[in-house]
């Protein structure tokens, strides 16, 4: 019962572990990246980029939202969304406290992410690696840090939080202005109705540090975009100044949203085919900036809870503070070709390599997706801003996390073979299978979870348990009533209970039935299956009474009178001296050998009677009472 008990446990989980978790085998897999510093290549590659952030952008609009649970497109990685630990919408200002616009700023701490559990990069524990990001943003005061400038006929506002450099690589130019834009006049012109659909806001990102280290010596190409005001300076941490500008679009309703600001009346809104209008509203302000600090951790999760993890700081200084960790060096670092002599080391080169080749941080999401990459453009239409909430720059900077923090569709490359001869020209770095280091990388490529209806995922070791408990079982099953039958045969174990046992069974007991009732000799009556001698007729049902149906001759013989023994003409004394005790008549007779038919005790029981003429029968081996019956006698013919 305990075995059928587990082995029924074992078969629950066997169907309750079935999934559609399966892990991918890409015998070309590898880092998306170009392979020269060639222009052209470098277009491919921001496209391919482009692709991949879009990717991001649909599935956190598709995938993160509390509707999402169920969706089919929700359902390709391992977890549907990959859930941020800490939201503080209260933080102190990442900056100098005169540089935040409030004094309620968001923090973002997605915590620690396993690679195994949450990414699906298979792996033992001992090479398994979590990663954490943190989004820290405000939006900036601009009171102190402009100046206007009039240029011929224009007007441009000037904003002053570092210097910037621009141009090409090892050749850039140094520009102290931050960032220009038009008046606010010169954006929303008198005339600006007339092509409105056409309107969008601008977004123009720019950070304090590179966005991936390319070469050997961990210089960053074409240097740092932005260098910071002391204010705005950070050391733990990569700073971004966004900045949001109207260039055209126009507000629905008014709003004192920190980041959009826009309370002043611009024009009116209408419909021909609808009477009435509405006022339109515009930004207070030429452009309005945020700063954002990002911070990245990457930790070796073989190491005890709470060591083993690099500093919370810039991506390029917490991925270099975290190498020694997984033994690996800065040349291991080397984009050109990501290798190390250890596991644990090759299972994150790659998923960094990757991530740093697409450049995750939000000045990259920015530049490339422009306002598509802000949770109010869902609201966006025909130039207009519909009704956004006063918290809605917070809300822009969570989604600007989740898509941030969302691997999955950055780490394709590592689960999927090229899809596309763009994607085929960039997989410069495929995985091969000759060295020791390859191999390493090649089964990085094939321990990697998916999940697809095509297959079907479930516990082997359940399937294995009860597959194996029940062939036992059921071996054990099959064979105990021969092992007890030979023990019985050879060496007399258990005897009365197992000859119970036998006499028991289906076919035993219809021997019981009809050997009374026959002539025929019965064979292996203490055997599984009795016989008969061949061609013997069994006694065939006697119906005469159809509420008790018996065998042919069980109804033929009237019951025997029971006479006792001093009815026979003995005394009580004598009787009673030579009755023998139940337990004895039935230990002496299989061992005498004695046992008689009921025939024989009638013949035996007139001839003794004839010849003691009347006295007491004698007591033995041939007497009745060794039959088993100690206090009663057959009668006997003469009487």
């Amino acid at each position: 019962m305990l075995g059928f008990s587990i082995a029924g446990g074992f078969s629950s989980s066997i169907s309750s572990s079935v999934r559609d978790e399966v892990l991918a085998k890409s015998i070309k897999c590898g880092i998306i990246g170009p392979s020269t510093t060639n222009v052209s290549d470098l277009a491919l590659w921001t496209a391919h980029g482009s692709k991949l952030l879009n990717d991001a952008i649909q599935y956190s609009q598709h995938c993160y939202t509390q509707a999402s649970a169920g969706k089919p497109e929700c359902q390709k990685y391992v977890v549907d969304k990959i859930p941020t630990n800490i939201t503080d919408a209260s933080a102190p200002c990442p900056f100098d406290e005169k540089m935040c616009r409030t004094k309620e700023n968001i923090r973002l701490d997605t915590g620690y992410i396993n690679s195994h559990d949450l990414i699906g990069l298979d792996a033992p524990k001992s090479e398994r690696f979590a990663w954490r990001y943190v989004l820290h943003c405000a939006p900036l005061r601009t009171d102190g840090y402009t100046t206007k400038v009039t240029i011929g006929n224009k007007t441009e506002v000037r904003y002053h939080y570092g210097a910037t450099s621009y141009g090409e690589y090892g050749n850039a130019t140094e520009e102290p202005v931050t960032f220009s834009v038009g008046d606010i006049n010169e954006q929303y012109p008198k005339d600006k109705g007339k092509n409105q659909e056409s309107k969008h806001f601008n977004i123009i990102s720019l950070a304090a540090s590179g966005k991936a280290y390319k070469d050997m010596d961990g210089k960053p190409a074409g240097g740092s975009r932005l260098q910071p005001i002391p204010e705005l300076i950070r050391s733990d941490g990569d700073v971004i100044v966004i900045f949001l500008v109207g260039n055209g679009a126009v507000f629905f309703q008014p709003t004192d949203d920190a980041w959009y600001r826009a309370t002043e009346t611009v024009g009116a809104l209408g419909n021909p085919d609808v009477p009435g209008s509405a006022p339109a509203y515009r930004p207070n302000e030429p452009a309005s900036p945020m700063g954002c600090v990002e911070q990245w951790q990457w930790c070796n999760l073989a190491f005890p809870k709470g060591e083993g993890c690099g500093p919370l700081s810039s991506i390029a200084n917490a991925i270099n503070g975290a190498a020694p960790l997984f033994n690996l060096t800065i040349q291991d670092l080397a984009v050109e070709r990501p290798i190390s002599s250890t596991s644990v080391g090759t299972r994150l080169l790659w998923p960094v390599q990757t991530l740093l080749s697409i450049s995750p941080d939000i000045e990259t999401l920015f530049a490339i997706l422009g306002p598509r990459a802000l949770a109010s453009s869902d609201r966006f239409l025909s130039g207009i801003q519909w009704p956004i909430p006063n918290n809605q720059w917070q809300q822009d900077s969570a989604f600007v996390e989740t898509v941030s923090t969302d691997m999955d569709p950055q780490l394709d490359h590592l689960r999927l073979k090229p899809r596309n001869k763009e994607e085929e020209k960039l997989c410069h770095l495929q995985v091969g299978t000759h060295t020791a280091s390859e191999l390493r990388l090649y089964s990085s490529c094939i321990l990697q979870k998916i999940r697809t209806t095509s297959y079907t995922s479930f516990n082997v070791f359940g399937l294995y348990f009860t597959y194996i408990t029940g062939a036992i079982i059921a071996a054990i099953s099959y064979s105990l009533e021969s092992i007890f039958q030979c023990l019985h045969r050879r060496r007399k174990y258990r005897q009365y209970a197992h000859l119970e046992w036998v006499t028991n069974e289906q076919l035993q007991l219809h021997r019981l039935a009809h050997e009374p009732n026959g002539d025929s000799t019965w064979h292996g009556c203490a055997e599984e299956i009795p016989t008969t001698d061949p061609g013997v007729q069994l006694p065939p049902l006697d119906i005469s009474d159809p509420d008790h149906p018996v065998f042919y001759g069980m109804r033929e013989k009237p019951p025997l009178p029971i006479l006792t023994a001093t009815e026979v003409g003995s005394s009580d004394e004598d009787a009673d001296g030579n009755l023998l005790n139940p337990e004895q008549a039935i230990a002496e007779t299989p061992h005498g050998n004695n046992a008689t038919t009921p025939e024989e005790h009638d013949d035996r029981s007139t001839t003794e009677t004839q010849t003691n003429d009347g006295s007491n029968p004698p007591v033995g081996p041939s007497s009745d009472v060794a039959t088993g019956h100690p206090t009663h006698l057959r009668q006997a013919n003469t009487f």
